[in-house]
């Protein structure tokens, strides 16, 4: 039992610690730096119309081709949603 809470408290404070570390990350900044695919193709932003302009969504990256699944991912959003846009764009 002491071993289990010991084992918990030390989860515990590497997931604060770890966290508090890398609090600061921007994710702009990180997707900007984020590398190609191997096949030179960049990572994708996709997007969606509001009243206050274009906002950035959901960053995609780790797919061979990103822009494919962002643009499928945009048909998708389009169904569900025909009233309102969807777009794709570069993110590196």
């Amino acid at each position: 039992m002491r071993k289990n809470i010991l084992i918990l408290i030390i989860a515990i404070l590497v997931s604060f610690f770890a966290g508090y570390y890398y609090k600061n990350v921007d994710i702009f900044e990180a997707a900007e730096n984020y590398p190609k695919t191997s096949l030179g193709l960049p990572a994708q932003w996709f997007m969606m119309e509001s009243t206050i302009g274009w906002e950035k969504m959901m960053f995609i990256f780790g797919y061979a081709d990103n822009i494919e699944v962002c643009e499928h991912l945009v048909e998708v959003a389009k169904e569900e949603s025909p009233n309102r846009d969807f777009r794709c764009t570069d993110a590196n």
